[in-house]
């Protein structure tokens, strides 16, 4: 039976392995963007965070938002969430800015 590390050890390609327990992030170039409302979501989870002060307000008031107003909703919680990190923000960051921008 083979475990992680011998799993992640060995590679076909020449790049480094990532971590099992890390999952990927997807790039602004494709991949799985999250819906608004999902962003909207991942923040108000992490509501206790002290840099989305602002932001979760925004995002609960965007739960439910389409179109035109989502779109400027995104760029409200953008610039609110600024000192967020980690890997969900910079999943969320990068949902809102395609958004934002109406891909």
């Amino acid at each position: 039976m083979l475990s992680w590390k011998s799993v992640v050890s060995v590679s076909p390609s020449p790049t480094k392995a990532r971590p099992a327990s890390k999952p990927p992030v997807p790039s602004s170039a494709g991949g799985n963007m999250l819906s608004f409302d999902e962003c909207c979501a991942a923040i108000v989870r992490n509501r206790s965070e002290k840099a989305l002060n602002y932001a979760v307000g925004y995002a609960s008031a965007g739960m439910g938002m389409r179109g035109h107003d989502a779109k400027v909703q995104a760029l409200y919680i953008l610039n609110n969430m600024s000192r967020w990190r980690g890997d969900i923000a910079k999943q969320v960051r990068e949902s809102l800015k395609a958004i934002s921008k109406g891909v």
